[in-house]
């Protein structure tokens, strides 16, 4: 994690995510939500900004501290999923 505040968080990412992809922050004692808002590539990884869920209780998660898991919510729309058809065909 490299910043933090109320509203969101920056992290690097080894995996380029797709802005308005629905994010988790996980760790020991925390678990925060949000919406990736930008993805920069940087060297050979990425950094996120998550607008990060207002009601989320972030008063563990700090910058100092490791976000642990990164977990994705992310699915295929028909439209992806039919374009990845036709292009296996």
């Amino acid at each position: 994690m490299i910043g933090l505040d109320t509203f969101q968080s920056v992290i690097r990412s080894n995996l380029r995510i797709n802005e308005k992809t629905q994010v988790y922050l996980i760790g020991e004692a925390y678990t925060g939500n949000g919406i990736v808002r930008s993805c920069q590539q940087e060297g050979t990884g990425f950094l996120l900004t998550i607008a990060m869920n207002v009601e989320a209780s972030l008063s563990e998660l700090r910058p100092e501290r490791d976000p642990g898991v990164l977990a994705v919510e992310d699915f295929l729309t028909e439209e992806e999923e039919a374009k990845i058809l036709e292009s296996l065909l």
